[in-house]
């Protein structure tokens, strides 16, 4: 059975994009993967972070493809300030990319970043954070280098042996938790994003409480 991928991708509007869109997804599916990307093969009526979310939590490894969404022939950067500067040429992607990667990295899934050349370096696109970033033109004949196929092949043996794990992870829990018996970390590990928030909340809302009632004991009543 293919093993759910997500892939964070701006929507084509050259040829050429489309055509190395295409060419991952191949990539993806010889390998036993299945690319899911919203608004391509995914679609909703759910608020989009909503729906990413839910997607990316049934995935086991996400793949960045950031090319081109715009492109700044000449602008300045910090503009009015001591340390502003020209900026020419510069190749902007989706901002989606950076929140998806983002998240991914969140979720801790085999994260795998495809930049096109040129493109600016910021935020989680750029090098020298915990994924290596390939940049490449955006033709499929540049999936083809030693490089690029090294990169992919390490990429989906993760993807494997994190599904692996989520897998066995499944049938190792059992039916009905037995709540007493199990660790905090372990409990936060089992939780949805929107779970582990609300966890957060409450626990913060009786810490509060708490601490509040304490004072108004001491203050008025044990005196």
């Amino acid at each position: 059975m293919a093993i759910d991928i997500f892939m964070s991708v701006g929507r084509a509007s050259t040829d050429s994009q489309e055509d190395f869109i295409k060419a991952i997804e191949d990539l993806l599916q010889n390998d036993g993967l299945s690319p899911r990307a919203v608004g391509r093969n995914e679609f909703s009526s759910k608020q989009p972070l909503q729906f990413i979310q839910e997607l990316m939590q049934k995935c086991k490894g996400t793949v960045i493809i950031a090319f081109e969404r715009l492109y700044v022939a000449e602008g300045e950067e910090k503009r009015g300030s001591s340390q502003a500067k020209t900026i020419k040429s510069a190749i902007l992607p989706t901002v989606w990319n950076q929140i998806e990667a983002s998240m991914a990295y969140v979720l801790g899934q085999p994260l795998l970043v495809i930049v096109e050349e040129g493109s600016r370096n910021e935020g989680l696109l750029e090098a020298g954070y915990d994924w290596y970033v390939m940049k490449v033109k955006v033709d499929p004949y540049s999936l083809n280098t030693k490089e690029f196929r090294g990169v992919f092949s390490d990429w989906v043996q993760r993807v494997k042996t994190f599904n692996d794990y989520q897998e066995k992870r499944k049938k190792e829990l059992p039916s009905e938790l037995d709540f007493s018996n199990i660790k905090m970390h372990e409990l936060f590990s089992l939780l949805t994003f929107g779970q582990l928030w609300k966890a957060i909340l409450a626990i913060g809302t009786i810490i509060t409480a708490s601490y509040y009632f304490g004072v108004f004991m001491t203050k008025y009543v044990l005196k």
